[in-house]
């Protein structure tokens, strides 16, 4: 016997278990219309979920700025994140790791779920 779970198979973490249910039958026995049934064994399988990282979609491989030319988009679709087995996400963070000049400044825009910040020293 073998047991396999979807993605988020805990319900994150709200049904942690399952419980299996064993009964052997002799379908040549006498009893039961012709068939012995075994007592029935339980088995308690504890499904541990492991922790997916979250993925990002839509995230432009390249971006172009042109000197004084203003701000632009670093993404010209939304950029999406996703994570099958948490329902919060806690915290993202976007920041320039190569090439950065004092003066560079990333943005966005805040929602109610999400808030922005931006350190210029850390370029975070």
């Amino acid at each position: 016997m073998t047991f396999n779970a979807g993605e988020n198979p805990t319900d994150f973490g709200a049904d942690p278990t399952r419980t299996i249910t064993w009964v052997a039958q002799d379908p040549s026995g006498t009893a039961n219309g012709g068939r012995d049934t075994s007592p029935v064994s339980t088995t308690t399988l504890s499904v541990i979920n492991v922790n997916d990282p979250p993925t990002l979609t839509g995230v432009a491989a390249n971006a172009s700025f042109r000197e004084e030319g203003g701000a632009v988009p670093l993404s010209s679709t939304s950029i999406t994140v996703t994570d099958a087995d948490d329902l919060d996400l806690t915290s993202a963070t976007v920041s320039v790791t190569a090439g950065g000049f004092a003066g560079d400044v990333l943005s966005a825009t805040s929602t109610t779920s999400i808030s922005v910040s931006y350190d210029s020293t850390s370029e975070r």
